[in-house]
């Protein structure tokens, strides 16, 4: 009895242990791949004015994946405090923003790797503001175009965007 309750509990730990790495791969990598974008504009810019105008930009990239990251880790703790998946916390974001951000990032991430155009379609009758938990469709937007990249040898990532016949967005 002793001996299942161990196995259950190691079980457990190394799920949680699983999702911590994929949580905390993506946004890590991303910030890795800013830095080194960063590094070599840097060095083939002719101007200061270049290397602020594009570092800002970097910057708030990064901060974006950070912020990520803090959320992933409070999902976690959430996680590990109450035993099960935190509560959905809905509030209005701006979908269209995220998902088009998401794709740049994955476009600028891989179009020296792998050379693949990433694009995302959202018809202009669906709601750019939606209510619902921004961390949760980050997480699971992120992964779903991660996947697609990694899957993808060449040509393009396109996110899609509709509205189906209950007026809800499926992405």
């Amino acid at each position: 009895c002793q001996a299942k309750r161990i196995s259950k509990e190691t079980l457990k730990m190394t799920r949680l242990l699983s999702l911590i790495t994929h949580e905390m791969r993506s946004p890590l990598v991303a910030i890795s791949g800013f830095i080194k974008i960063f590094m070599m504009k840097m060095e083939s810019s002719q101007t200061v004015s270049e290397v602020v105008s594009y570092s800002n930009e970097y910057l708030e990239r990064s901060m974006s994946h950070i912020n990520y990251m803090l959320d992933a880790c409070q999902v976690i703790l959430d996680f590990t405090k109450h035993g099960k998946n935190s509560k959905i916390k809905a509030t209005e974001f701006n979908l269209k923003k995220m998902i088009a951000e998401t794709c740049k990032f994955f476009s600028d991430m891989n179009k020296h790797k792998k050379g693949l155009a990433i694009d995302f379609d959202y018809p202009s009758l669906s709601p750019e503001i939606i209510k619902s938990d921004p961390v949760r469709i980050r997480q699971i937007l992120t992964n779903l175009v991660s996947n697609a990249v990694k899957y993808t040898t060449l040509g393009t990532v396109t996110v899609k965007v509709r509205m189906n016949n209950f007026k809800e967005i499926v992405v």
